[in-house]
C-alpha cells in the first residue's frame, strides 16, 4: 500500500535537528480525549503501549514499539485502554521548500519498525541522556553534548528513512522478513569463502526465495548474487592491500577459486586487474610513506 501524501513528514537531510525536549513520559488513560494543541516543533514518539493516536485528521492504531511523528503545528490526541509510557524527542528543523529531490526525506507519520524497534528505543534513550547531560554542564561540555545529541537524532531519522521493509501498518510479515534479511546477510558475511547458493541461503533464512529476494533488493538495491560478488571483491581488495598472498590464494579466500572468473569480475567492478590494483596501492603507500 502506498502511503498517501498527507501521511508524510518532509525534511531536508542537509539540516541537523535542534532538540527542544527529550525524555520518558507517562501517557494516562484518564487523559483520553485530551487534545494536545499544535506546537512549533516536531515530536517523535516511541510508544510503550497499545491504543490509538490521532495526528491532525488521521487516526493510527499504535502497538508497543511503534513510532509516530507529529509535524510542527499539528494537533494530536490519545485514545488508550490504560496507562503507559513513551519515549519522546521534540525538535526543530529548518523548512527548506526549495531543497533538491536528492536531499529530500519523507517519513510516514506512523512507523512500525519490527525487529528494529528495540534498537531504536535504545538509540532514543541514548540521545535523551546526551541532551540531559547538557542541561547543567559547563559551556564547552554543554556544546559537545548538544551537538552529539543532535547528530544522533539526525542519524536516527536518516536510518528510519531506510527502513524499506515494514514501514506500513498493513505489513504483517515485516518482523519475519526483517529477521530473514538479517540472517541472510550474516550467513553471507560468515561464509564468503564458500560456494553459496541463493536457494540454500533462503532455506537457512527460513523464507521463500522470491519473497526474500524482493526484500533484500528493497533494502540493498542489489540482487543477492550481486551483493555476494561485490562483498567478495571488497574482501579481495582488502587482502591485496594488507597481505602478501598470491592472487590465486586471494581468489580462493574470497570464494572465487576460478582465477579467470576472479580476474574478470575484479576488473569489471574495480576497473583494473587484481595485480594492477595491488601495484596502485603499493605506489600510493610509498608516496604517503
Amino acid at each position: 500500500m502506498k502511503t498517501p501524501a498527507r501521511s508524510l513528514w518532509s525534511w531536508s537531510v542537509l539540516h541537523r535537528p535542534e532538540i527542544i525536549a527529550a525524555g520518558r513520559y507517562p501517557v494516562l488513560e484518564k487523559c483520553r480525549g485530551f487534545v494536545r494543541h499544535p506546537i512549533e516543533h516536531v515530536a517523535l514518539h516511541h510508544h510503550g503501549y497499545e491504543g490509538a493516536m490521532h495526528i491532525g485528521n488521521e487516526r493510527f492504531e499504535v502497538q508497543s514499539g511503534d513510532l509516530t511523528l507529529t509535524p510542527a503545528r499539528t494537533g494530536s490526541l490519545y485514545d488508550l485502554p490504560g496507562d503507559g509510557f513513551h519515549l519522546c524527542i521534540h525538535f526543530r528543523h529548518v523548512d527548506t521548500p526549495t531543497v533538491g529531490e536528492a536531499h529530500a526525506l519523507n517519513l510516514p507519520l506512523h512507523i512500525r519498525p519490527g525487529l528494529a524497534s528495540e534498537l531504536i528505543g535504545q538509540r532514543m534513550a541514548w540521545i535523551t541522556d546526551l541532551y540531559r547531560r547538557a542541561q547543567h554542564a559547563e559551556p564547552r561540555r554543554r556544546a559537545l553534548a548538544l551537538a552529539a545529541a543532535s547528530a544522533g537524532l539526525q542519524e536516527l531519522i536518516l536510518t528510519l528513512s531506510l527502513l524499506d521493509v515494514g514501514l506500513q501498518e498493513d505489513e504483517p510479515m515485516s518482523a519475519k522478513v526483517e529477521m530473514a534479511v538479517q540472517t541472510l546477510v550474516s550467513l553471507i558475511e560468515a561464509r564468503l569463502r564458500e560456494s553459496l547458493s541463493v536457494p540454500d541461503l533462503a532455506s537457512e533464512a527460513q523464507l521463500s526465495q522470491n519473497y526474500l529476494a524482493r526484500a533484500f533488493r528493497a533494502r540493498y538495491g542489489l540482487t543477492v548474487p550481486n551483493y555476494m560478488l561485490r562483498r567478495r571483491i571488497e574482501l579481495a581488495q582488502h587482502l591485496l592491500t594488507t597481505s602478501r598472498l598470491a592472487i590465486k590464494q586471494v581468489a580462493a579466500e574470497v570464494g572465487l577459486a576460478d582465477i579467470q572468473h576472479f580476474n574478470k569480475q575484479f576488473r569489471r567492478l574495480v576497473g583494473v586487474s587484481p595485480s594492477g590494483f595491488r601495484e596502485q596501492r603499493a605506489r600510493a603507500l610509498r608516496v604517503v610513506g
